[in-house]
């Protein structure tokens, strides 16, 4: 994008939300001298300009709820109905944002007029809440279903035994052989004493037994004396 275009685009979105925010201001006023109307028992100035005001797209709920305070007024009920029905569904639409106080500007509205308006606005409260309330079970329920399908295909599929990577495989690296139900391994099969693996083990244990010390020969005494002779004592 062009740095011309781009200058373009962002003034044609400022000059649209400068639009948009003179016509908010408009209507504001609009409301404001149609509040001031009906306090000063004026209903069918007030009618006209807060009908003005709902014709032009207002999105304040205050508009509705003191036409439909003219309204019941000028005698006319089942109308105000449709404008307090319709005032209460703008202003759940905007509770999150706060955007219009609306309990403050309705203080001065009192007696049987503001406890029908009341009505208007508590069944849309509670609409609102039970559809809150329907989407979070419509959740929950999902949420349960989901672990109750991954609990029995867990079960379907059995106890699986985790698969050792072959001898000299890189890290990471996945062996091909498919995980095998787990179970105790028997122990081999000892020896046969008579067959070959028994023969084979006796000559290699006498092989490598070690050998016992040799006996030394015992060394011959030393010789023995010569006999003295009864010459030789004699001769002593």
């Amino acid at each position: 994008m062009s740095r011309s275009l781009y200058f373009l685009v962002a003034g044609s979105v400022l000059l649209s939300s400068a639009s948009l925010f003179a016509q908010e201001a408009l209507l504001g006023q609009i409301y404001g001298s149609g509040v001031h109307a009906y306090f000063s028992q004026d209903y069918l100035k007030a009618h006209q300009l807060f009908t003005s005001a709902i014709d032009g797209h207002t999105q304040d709920p205050r508009c509705f709820y003191f036409r439909g305070l003219t309204l019941l007024k000028m005698g006319r009920p089942q109308d105000a109905e449709g404008d307090f029905q319709q005032g209460a569904k703008l202003e759940k639409a905007n509770d999150s944002l706060r955007s219009y106080p609306v309990a403050r500007s309705l203080e001065r509205v009192q007696g049987g007029d503001r406890s029908t308006l009341e009505q208007f606005r508590l069944e849309a409260r509670m609409a609102g809440l039970k559809k809150a309330e329907d989407e979070h079970r419509i959740r929950y329920e999902g949420s349960l279903k989901e672990q109750r399908d991954f609990l029995q295909k867990q079960s379907e599929a059995g106890p699986t035994k985790s698969v050792e990577p072959a001898e000299g495989a890189k890290p990471g690296e996945v062996s091909n052989e498919a995980s095998k139900p787990a179970g105790p391994v028997p122990p081999p099969p000892p020896p046969d004493p008579f067959g070959d693996e028994g023969k084979a083990g006796a000559t290699k244990k006498k092989d490598e037994a070690p050998a016992a010390n040799p006996v030394e020969p015992a060394k011959p005494d030393a010789a023995p004396a010569a006999p003295v002779t009864p010459d030789a004592a004699t001769s002593t």
